[in-house]
């Protein structure tokens, strides 16, 4: 199943390599983003590993860091909440119902 696996991955890799690669070609010249394109489909970056800065400029990539003013502006229009929120509210109030107590045992006549 594993091998089934490899072949399937290396039959589309082609494919997945030139889509990505044309994206680049109007940025880099031809053998670089054919390098790129093939780092970036092959899965060595997850999301356990992003992408960051510095690796994208060592690819060629164009970085701007920042929100630009604008879309900053219109992301204020929206605030979002701060920290999580809990499953579950603790509203405090009196203690509830106990559980009744447990009887002490009466010695058996017949077992003594």
């Amino acid at each position: 199943m594993l091998d089934e696996a490899r072949h399937s991955a290396e039959a589309r890799r082609p494919c997945k390599e030139a889509r990505a690669a044309s994206g680049f070609e109007r940025r880099l010249p031809p053998d670089r983003a054919r390098e790129a394109a093939n780092l970036l489909a092959t899965g060595v970056w997850t999301h356990d590993h992003p992408l960051q800065v510095p690796e994208l400029t060592a690819l060629g990539l164009p970085v701007r860091v920042g929100v630009p003013v604008l879309e900053r502006d219109l992301m204020t229009l929206y605030p979002q909440p701060r920290g999580r929120t809990p499953a579950v509210e603790y509203v405090a109030g009196p203690p509830g119902p106990s559980l009744p107590r447990r009887r002490e045992r009466q010695p058996n006549p017949r077992r003594d």
